[in-house]
C-alpha cells in the first residue's frame, strides 16, 4: 500500500535534482560565493591565472571517504600547479555554493548536477572520482572532464594505496599528464567549428601525440568525421578506439550506435545503445528507442548485463532500476522482472503508476501466478480508483481465472461511473455466455459493447462465434431446433451489421437453409401455412447471403447452393398446398 507521504517525498527529491542547475544559476546571479585564493603562489606582473579546475567529493560507499578523498586531491593539486597553469577552486566556493543551493557537502554529486556547479563556478576543467574499499586499502578511479563540449573525458590510470589521502599525489600526476592533450583540443574543437577540418584533425594528431592514450583529442576527430559525412566505417573505427580507451564515453557510444545501424550490425547497436541509456536513464526518448529495438530484435538478452551492472554501479537509482524493468520483460525474463518490478516500487513509490500496474499484473498471469495478478491490480484500483483500464483489466483476470460471477458485479460497479467505458461489455458478454445467460442478454452487453467504441472487428468476431455455436447447437437437436436456429441469426446478423465478413455472411446463408429445411419438415407434420412461408423466406435470405460469403467458402457454397436448389421448388409446393385460401 502506497500512502501520499510517500509519494510527496519521492517527489520531491525528484524536483530537488532536476533543480539543481536552476538553483546554482540563481546563485551565480546573487553573488552567493566569494572567490578566495586557496593556493599559495601568486602571480608575477603581467601573469595571468590558468584554467579555474574544481575537484568536488568523490563517490564511495564509505561515508566520509569520498570527502577526505577528494580534499586531500585538492590540497595535493594546490601544491603542485602554479596559477599560471591552473587554478584550483577553493573548498569555501564549493562548500558555499553547496550549502546555499540546499544540496549536502559531503555526498558526490550526480555527474549532471557536478557539470553544473562547474559551470557555475567557472570551472573549465575537473575531476569526478570514485573511491572503493579493497582488501590492502583502497582503489582511486578519476576521470579528467572538460565542461564543454560533449564527450570530454578522459580516464585516468586507477592509484591503490593503504590510505585514501595517499590518492592524492598519484591523481595529481595523472591529471598533470592527461592535461598536455587538452590544448590540442581546444585549438582542434575552435577549427572544426570554423570548418577546417584538415587542420582541425592535425591538432587532434598533437593531442594524441602528447598523449598517445587521449580520449578528447579522439572525440574531437570523430566530430570531424561526422560533420563531413565519412560514412559508416570510418564512425565505426574512431568510435571504437575511443571506447576501447573510455567504454563509457557518451559521443562515441552516440556515433558507434548510429553507425552500426547504417552497418545492419544489429548486436553491436544493441550493446552501444544499452550502454549510452544506463548512462542516461531518464531519456525517456532514447529508453523508448532501445527498448524498441530490443523488442523488436528478439535479442534483448545482450543488453542484461550491461543494465545489471549499471544498477549495481549506481545502487539506489530508480531510472537505472525502471530501464532495468523494461529490458527484462524485452528479454522476456519474466520471473526476473517481476522481482524488480517490486523492488522498484518500494525504491521509487511514483513509479508505480498506471502502467506499471498493468503490466506487473500481465506478467503474473503470463507466469501462472493469477493470484498475485489479482493483488496487484486490486493495488492499482486501490490507488487509481478511477483508472478504467486498470479496472477493465482487472475484469478481464477475474474472468480469465473463471471468477464470472465476480468480474460480472465488479463490471456493473465500474459501469455505473462510466457507462461507456471500453473493454468492458465485451469482457462481460464472454462472462454472461460463459455462465449461461440468456443470449438477449449477452446480446445487450454486445450492443453496449459497439456503443462504448470497442473495436467492431473484435466484438463481431465474438457475435460470430457465438452464433456458428447456437447453430450447430440448433442443427443437433432432434428435432431440429427451431429457436436456437433464430438465436444463432440474431448473433450473425448482428455480426454482419457492424462489422461485414464473408464468414458472417456465410454462416447466415448457411442457417437460413438449415432453418427453412427443418421448418419444411415440421410445416408438413404440423401442416402449418406459417412455418411454410418462413421456411420458404429462409431459402430467399440463403440466396442472398450464401454467395457473399462464396470468396473464402467457395467448396461448402457450392454444396449448399445445389441443396438449396433442391428445396426451394419443394417450400413453394408447400406453401401452396397448406395455405390455399389464407
Amino acid at each position: 500500500m502506497f500512502n501520499a507521504s510517500e509519494e510527496t517525498t519521492v517527489k520531491a527529491r525528484r524536483r530537488h535534482v532536476r533543480t539543481m542547475v536552476g538553483t546554482l544559476a540563481g546563485l551565480m546571479a546573487s553573488g552567493a560565493f566569494a572567490t578566495v585564493n586557496a593556493q599559495t603562489q601568486t602571480l608575477q606582473r603581467g601573469q595571468t591565472a590558468g584554467p579555474r579546475f574544481m575537484v568536488p567529493t568523490f563517490k564511495s560507499q564509505e561515508r566520509g571517504i569520498g570527502l577526505q578523498a577528494a580534499e586531500a586531491v585538492r590540497e595535493r593539486m594546490g601544491q603542485d600547479f602554479q596559477l599560471k597553469t591552473l587554478w584550483i577552486v577553493p573548498k569555501s566556493d564549493i562548500m558555499t555554493t553547496l550549502v546555499n543551493s540546499g544540496y549536502s557537502t559531503t555526498e558526490a554529486l550526480s555527474s549532471n548536477d557536478a557539470r553544473a556547479l562547474a559551470q557555475l563556478l567557472r570551472a573549465e576543467e575537473y575531476v569526478e572520482g570514485n573511491v572503493e574499499k579493497t582488501p590492502t586499502g583502497y582503489r582511486v578511479t578519476a576521470n579528467l572532464m572538460l565542461v564543454r563540449p560533449d564527450g570530454m573525458v578522459q580516464p585516468l590510470p586507477p592509484v591503490e594505496v593503504a590510505k585514501v589521502g595517499d590518492a592524492a599525489k598519484g591523481i595529481s600526476n595523472a591529471v598533470d599528464a592527461a592535461r598536455k592533450q587538452i590544448d590540442p583540443t581546444k585549438k582542434c574543437i575552435d577549427l572544426y567549428r570554423a570548418k577546417k577540418y584538415a587542420e582541425a584533425i592535425a591538432e587532434a594528431k598533437k593531442g594524441i601525440a602528447a598523449y598517445p592514450n587521449a580520449v578528447m583529442p579522439r572525440v574531437c576527430i570523430a566530430e570531424v568525421y561526422n560533420d563531413q559525412k565519412l560514412g559508416a566505417d570510418s564512425m565505426i573505427a574512431i568510435s571504437e578506439s575511443i571506447l576501447k580507451i573510455h567504454k563509457d564515453n557518451k559521443r562515441a557510444l552516440s556515433f558507434a550506435a548510429d553507425a552500426y545501424a547504417e552497418k545492419k550490425m544489429e548486436d553491436k547497436q544493441i550493446e552501444a545503445l544499452t550502454r549510452l541509456i544506463s548512462l542516461d536513464p531518464n531519456n525517456t526518448r532514447l529508453q523508448t528507442q532501445v527498448v524498441n529495438i530490443l523488442a523488436a530484435s528478439g535479442k534483448a538478452s545482450l543488453a542484461l548485463p550491461i543494465v545489471d551492472d549499471a544498477v549495481k554501479n549506481n545502487p539506489g537509482d530508480a531510472s537505472l532500476v525502471h530501464l532495468q524493468w523494461l529490458v527484462h520483460f524485452a528479454a522476456k525474463d519474466i520471473k526476473g522482472a517481476l522481482g524488480i518490478g517490486e523492488e522498484m516500487v518500494k525504491l521509487d513509490t511514483a513509479s508505480a503508476d498506471t502502467t506499471f500496474f498493468i503490466r506487473q499484473a500481465a506478467a503474473y498471469a503470463a507466469d501462472s501466478q493469477f493470484k498475485k495478478s489479482a493483488e496487484t491490480l486490486a493495488r492499482g484500483r486501490q490507488k487509481f480508483p478511477n483508472n478504467m483500464s486498470i479496472s477493465a483489466t482487472y475484469v478481464q483476470l477475474l474472468i480469465q481465472t473463471g471468477q464470472t460471477a465476480q468480474a460480472i458485479e465488479v463490471a456493473k460497479g465500474i459501469l455505473k461511473d462510466n457507462p461507456k467505458i471500453r473493454g468492458i461489455w465485451l469482457p462481460i458478454a464472454k462472462a454472461q455466455s460463459d455462465a449461461g445467460a440468456p443470449p438477449d442478454t449477452v446480446m445487450a452487453s454486445l450492443r453496449s459493447s459497439i456503443a462504448a467504441g470497442d473495436s467492431a472487428a473484435l466484438v463481431a468476431t465474438y457475435a460470430t462465434g457465438l452464433g456458428q455455436a447456437e447453430q450447430k447447437k440448433a442443427n443437433a437437436a432432434t428435432p431440429k431446433d427451431i429457436d436456437g436456429f433464430r438465436r444463432a441469426l440474431n448473433f450473425l446478423q448482428f455480426s454482419d451489421s457492424v462489422n461485414k465478413s464473408a464468414a458472417a455472411a456465410f454462416l447466415q446463408g448457411a442457417t437460413h437453409l438449415q432453418k427453412g429445411q427443418a421448418l419444411l419438415e415440421q410445416a408438413r407434420d404440423k401442416k402449418s401455412c406459417d412455418m411454410a412461408k418462413e421456411a420458404t423466406q429462409d431459402f430467399t435470405d440463403a440466396q442472398i447471403f450464401i454467395p457473399r460469403g462464396a470468396a473464402e467458402f467457395r467448396d461448402q457454397a457450392g454444396q449448399l447452393m445445389n441443396a438449396l436448389q433442391q428445396l426451394s421448388p419443394y417450400g413453394d409446393q408447400m406453401v401452396k398446398a397448406l395455405c390455399k385460401g389464407k
